[in-house]
């Protein structure tokens, strides 16, 4: 028997890849090419039913991003992280 989730993929290290654009190359559509590739990926080659992403509330390029790409907010899922208080953000 699978896992309930096995056809959910997240659009991270597991079959996609997190985007990231450099400062210099932002406003150019890159991210949102680049996304909506992994997205059709994980679909065509794992046959993905769902796509997660993980954005922080505040980033709204990102947030813009990947709505651009067909996906929605959901607000019934909820994600949270634990970090040490003294540690350096890892995103943006």
């Amino acid at each position: 028997m699978f896992w309930p989730h096995h056809r959910y993929a997240w659009g991270g290290l597991t079959w996609g890849g997190l985007v990231a654009v450099t400062e210099a190359h932002r406003g150019q559509g890159l991210g949102k090419t680049v996304n909506a590739m992994m997205i059709d990926q994980v679909i065509r080659n794992f046959g993905a039913s769902h796509i997660y992403e993980l954005i922080s509330a505040s980033n709204i390029p990102s947030r813009r991003m990947v709505e651009a790409c067909g996906l929605r907010l959901e607000p019934s899922l909820t994600c949270g992280i634990a970090t040490p208080q003294e540690s350096k953000r890892f995103t943006k």
